[in-house]
């Protein structure tokens, strides 16, 4: 009879999912990796594993970002800061312009020189990941 299992590695990330016989669970984890028999699917994108000894698969905090508008002026002087970020934090920007950086003092802020929408995708280890969007006119 096969079993689930969730592959972590040491900060609690899990790596990969799969089935398996009791018998050859064990065998999943490579170097560097931990393994623990699940009794249903687990979501990468949504759990991580929140005790490293026991294996306890839990879900993933929400990333807390806060910006402070939405709407900024595209004139180069006018920002928007997005705070509360755990760091690192990596940011990717969508839009008229790209840009993407790891962010690792908790904030970012960010002025612009060309109009339009904007997408600024935020991820951090075991945490949901965040996508924010503005408006630079």
């Amino acid at each position: 009879m096969n079993v689930l299992f969730a592959v972590y590695d040491l900060t609690g990330r899990i790596k990969r999912t799969g089935s398996a016989p009791l018998s050859m669970v064990g065998i999943q984890a490579q170097e560097g990796e931990r393994v623990v028999s699940v009794f249903e699917q687990v979501d990468q994108a949504t759990q991580y594993v929140s005790d490293l000894e026991l294996g306890t698969i839990a879900t993933k905090p929400e990333l807390g970002a806060v910006i402070d508008k939405t709407v900024v002026n595209a004139d180069g002087i006018d920002s928007v800061t997005i705070s509360g970020l755990p760091i690192p934090t990596d940011y990717r920007l969508s839009g008229p312009v790209q840009d993407s950086a790891e962010i690792d003092d908790g904030s970012i802020t960010l002025r612009f020189h060309f109009a339009g929408d904007y997408s600024i995708e935020l991820r951090a280890l075991n945490r949901m990941a965040q996508t924010i969007t503005l408006s630079a006119r």
